[in-house]
């Protein structure tokens, strides 16, 4: 009995490392009967997967993994990047002096308008809007999750859609706004035309890079 015993956990012990190795395929020959994840399938469904690994065996192919030697490619964004963060901090201290008169006027107003000292109120008010906030977020995101456990395409495209498309509607408000004023408010002109590119631009990244990934995602 213990040497039917040793032999039983030594085919089990074998049959777990054979399960545990590796198994590489080709991704150009590979079938999908070959993968186990494609089994449960349908003929279009598995195909359009198959044509994904075929293109990632492609990529493999073209592209080293880490290669000898790599460019810098970033060196002009790093300069745009300071350039940016020198201008928000000389804004910042260009108009420090103005905010915090503007802060106090503020506060002063508020403190008139309460009947008082606001000190208090403010601390309560801090925590429970943070609070609030905080159980709303949980709350939104666990409806988020339910829904993408659910409704896998709504979300997929409402979440591709949706930044774009109000992008575009908020530039197309602004526009009208800034028009609609004697003399035209052309800073708000100016960012609706941007903010419409910047949709529009989106959109068609969505459209020429990412639509056949689309069904991927879902599926």
């Amino acid at each position: 009995f213990a040497s039917s015993h040793g032999i039983s956990e030594g085919v089990e012990t074998h049959r777990s490392e054979a399960m545990a190795r590796s198994v590489r395929l080709n991704p150009k020959t590979v079938r999908p009967e070959n993968l186990p994840a494609l089994h449960g399938l349908s003929g279009m469904k598995a195909e359009r997967k198959m044509e994904e690994v075929r293109h990632g065996g492609e990529l493999m192919e073209e592209l080293e993994v880490f290669p000898e030697h790599r460019s810098c490619q970033d060196a002009l964004w790093v300069v745009l990047f300071a350039l940016t963060a020198i201008g928000t901090l000389c804004v910042a201290f260009w108009y420090a002096d103005a905010l915090v008169t503007w802060s106090d006027m503020h506060i002063n107003q508020v403190k008139r308008y309460a009947g008082g000292d606001i000190d208090e109120i403010n601390v309560w008010v801090l925590v429970g809007s943070g609070a609030i906030g905080a159980a709303c977020s949980v709350l939104a995101a666990f409806i988020i999750v339910l829904l993408m456990h659910r409704c896998p395409t709504c979300m997929v495209y409402t979440s591709l859609l949706f930044g774009p498309t109000i992008m575009i509607v908020s530039g197309i408000a602004f526009i009208v706004i800034g028009c609609s004023v004697e003399p035209w408010n052309m800073m708000l002109v100016l960012m609706g035309f941007i903010s419409i590119a910047l949709g529009v631009c989106m959109l068609s990244c969505i459209y020429c890079c990412y639509r056949h990934l689309i069904p991927f995602m879902i599926k």
